[in-house]
């Protein structure tokens, strides 16, 4: 194979990765908080973007869902009847205990809902925790925005 071609290859195979890899933690977060399927992902951020040899150590991800006016109210209306999501803001004390650098903006309404898992935060059974009293490396934090009919879900792993 000439080196150009190689390159081309290369390339391809990257980007194929890349578009699986985002598709794979799409599916993840849209099963893992039942997002409608109409949900538009608006934002997808990724570190690191694709699989070392450990697979992704020091997971960080930001995903913001959009939903019709329709569907968010009902997906709201849900998740506070359920009694497994907490009113915002986060308590200060709840926020120090997520090990972050920082958190993306909070709104000031809505609801929050923490998920942790020992680990591998994508595919292993998660704990809903409404309280913090130890510090968390590996969680999932989401956030119901009724300011902007939003979800988002920040994905942070410590391993």
């Amino acid at each position: 194979m000439r080196g150009a071609s190689r390159v081309s290859m290369v390339m391809a195979c990257v980007l194929l990765t890349g578009c699986s890899l985002r598709q794979s933690d799409e599916r993840a977060l849209r099963r893992e908080f039942a997002i409608p399927g109409a949900a538009r992902a608006i934002t997808y951020q990724a570190s690191p973007s694709e699989s070392g040899w450990f697979g992704r150590e020091g997971l960080r991800i930001t995903m913001v869902f959009a939903l019709s006016r329709a569907d968010f109210d009902r997906y709201a209306r849900t998740s506070e009847s359920s009694g497994l999501w907490q009113p915002l803001p986060i308590p200060k004390e709840t926020r120090a205990r997520l090990a972050l650098p920082s958190l993306p903006s909070l709104p000031q309404t809505g609801l929050y809902q923490i998920r942790t898992a020992g680990t591998d935060i994508l595919r292993a059974p998660k704990r809903i925790r409404p309280t913090l009293k130890e510090d968390v490396n590996d969680f999932m934090l989401a956030l119901i925005d009724p300011g902007t009919r939003t979800i988002a879900i920040r994905v942070s792993t410590n391993y």
